[in-house]
């Protein structure tokens, strides 16, 4: 084929063509990001065809202003999508808490996961019992700042609690009552109530289940320490 049979054929009409036929397939992708990504592409290219066209043929007008309107729109959604899943999303204030507990989160479900909950703030007098033993499950509790006690029988403190710890998670867990208190110093925590968790469940299905992933493995790693500290006194005892 010599090039005047190939320009013959390269036409606007035949690129229009081709380009509308890319534009129907495009509906086929299942991922709404990678539509909007194609659909950018494509209405560049419609852009660089009206303008290589001329502006003074009949439609390339509107063909031209509808293109930048898919552009415009399509590229601030990609913007807003990908600026969700960007930790810039996150107030600088809760960017350690997200770093050190909830990175499982993307951190548009760890602004939703906030929303869910209440920050509250408990001063350091001797008097804070944030939850008491063998009672029913009402919250679950992060500590963002500060120290918690955590109490036994006869309110012997078996162990303390800081920055990056919960309280009441085995409770949450099991949804039976709880096997110890918790006695606050001067802490500052994020709390969820027993109600808005179920609402989180019913409505945010897959973020309830990665609090309850992120939580789960807190534990482990909290038990695979307990028994790393366990060997270590046992090897210690042996040497005497």
């Amino acid at each position: 084929m010599d090039l005047i049979d190939f320009n013959k054929i390269i036409t606007p009409d035949f690129l229009f063509i081709v380009l509308s036929i890319f534009e129907s397939l495009s509906f086929l992708t299942t991922s709404l990001i990678l539509f909007r990504i194609i659909t950018v592409v494509i209405s560049l290219s419609f852009v660089c065809l009206a303008l290589w066209t001329g502006l003074a043929a009949a439609g390339m007008k509107a063909i031209l202003l509808g293109a930048l309107l898919d552009i415009s729109l399509n590229s601030w959604m990609i913007y807003r999508y990908f600026l969700a899943r960007s930790i810039r999303s996150i107030p600088s204030e809760w960017i350690s808490s997200y770093e050190q507990s909830f990175s499982l989160l993307y951190p548009y479900e760890f602004m939703q996961l906030l929303k869910c909950g209440e920050v509250a703030e408990f001063n350091n007098d001797g008097h804070n019992f944030l939850i008491n033993r063998g009672e029913d499950f009402k919250a679950l509790y992060y500590i963002i700042e500060g120290k918690a006690a955590v109490l036994g029988e006869n309110n012997f403190e078996l162990t303390s609690l800081i920055s990056g710890d919960w309280i009441s998670e085995m409770s949450f867990l099991s949804n039976q009552k709880t096997s110890s208190g918790v006695k606050s110093e001067s802490i500052k925590v994020l709390s969820w109530e027993k109600d808005s968790l179920i609402k989180m469940k019913e409505d945010m299905p897959d973020i309830y289940n990665k609090l309850t992933g992120i939580i789960s493995r807190n534990i482990c790693a909290k038990l695979c320490k307990a028994t790393k500290d366990n060997m270590k006194l046992q090897n210690s005892l042996n040497t005497y």
